[in-house]
């Protein structure tokens, strides 16, 4: 049994996904996740294994805010830490 908890990354782009598994996987265990909603549906199956959960900022039907909302609010998973990020290309404006 490891004792080493795993790095979930949720993306609904393939490449994104991709990308960044193949820089984690070498050092972490990594699970990826096209959708968000599944993604939701392991961590509550089994919160204990997650160390970390990297999300894409923009998806649809579950983006990576409320998702990170929703894992907040619950007392199984507000202490996995949540990153956010988004390849999107902001502009000034939008900021």
């Amino acid at each position: 049994m490891s004792l080493t908890k795993k790095i979930m990354l949720i993306d609904d782009q393939d490449y994104n996904l991709d990308t960044s598994s193949q820089i984690l996987t070498p050092h972490y265990d990594v699970e990826t996740y096209l959708c968000s909603i599944k993604a939701k549906c392991a961590i509550f199956s089994n919160p204990s294994i997650w160390g970390l959960i990297i999300t894409d900022y923009q998806m649809p039907i579950l983006d990576g805010v409320t998702l990170s909302k929703f894992l907040l609010s619950d007392k199984r998973t507000k202490n996995i830490p949540i990153v956010i990020y988004s390849a999107y290309d902001f502009e000034k404006e939008d900021l």
